[in-house]
């Protein structure tokens, strides 16, 4: 077999392999790009009614750590339905969260909500 010969086999099989860890890869990365309602709807399925709010919770709570300055439970609602239009939350829930992350200091109420205008909140 000439030289030419053996660095044609040689990159043939090197090409086999890419090809072969390129599927890993994309397999791996079809996985992660599950969308977060699935891992959501997946989760609520297994878990009680308080826990689910837990789950919110912690999702408001990500949220308002991405804010800079001002806020209000309208704000919240838009960034959750830009993660996943699919997952929906009432106001008042969310409303309740933030509430409870005003009452452990995590935020506070600049400015009181009176009828139809939400309260204002920001980080402490």
């Amino acid at each position: 077999m000439s030289k030419l010969e053996q660095v044609k086999a040689n990159l043939a099989e090197k090409k086999v392999f890419l090809e072969k860890e390129l599927a890993k890869v994309e397999k791996a990365e079809n996985f992660l790009l599950n969308s977060s309602a699935d891992v959501i709807e997946t989760l609520l399925g297994s878990v009680s009614k308080k826990s689910r709010h837990g789950l919110l919770s912690i999702e408001v709570s990500r949220i308002v750590n991405s804010f800079v300055g001002t806020f209000t439970v309208k704000d919240v609602r838009a960034s959750i339905e830009t993660l996943d239009e699919e997952l929906v939350w009432g106001e008042s829930s969310l409303s309740t969260c933030l509430f409870q992350l005003k009452k452990r200091g995590v935020i506070e109420e600049v400015e009181k909500g009176r009828g139809s205008r939400p309260a204002l909140y920001k980080k402490v």
